[in-house]
């Protein structure tokens, strides 16, 4: 059985979005699991919902148990509240955390 595959979020063709409450962000990457046939992109939020400058969308293609996204930018964020808004089209989403 995939690792977290228990349950997922799952976007069809047409997609979805979901967004996380705030979490304190812990360590300087975060590491998805997902299979994206489509593809995915991941916004990086404030506690209020506004989008952090310099973080982008980056977009997600292929299955992986461990996607991983670092970057200078993201590491700063350590102890931070923050939220990561999710853009799905035909991809699944197991889980997210933080390295």
């Amino acid at each position: 059985m995939r690792l977290d595959g228990f349950v997922s979020l799952n976007a069809g063709a047409r997609g979805g979005t979901i967004t996380t409450k705030p979490i304190v962000f812990r360590g300087n990457q975060l590491v998805l699991n997902a299979r994206a046939m489509g593809h995915m992109t991941i916004e990086i939020l404030d506690a209020a919902g506004t989008p952090i400058e310099g973080l982008g969308r980056p977009a997600i293609t292929g299955d992986s148990v461990r996607f991983k996204l670092a970057s200078e930018k993201l590491a700063d964020l350590v102890g931070t509240a923050i939220r990561l808004r999710f853009h799905l089209w035909n991809t699944q989403l197991y889980s997210f955390g933080f390295e």
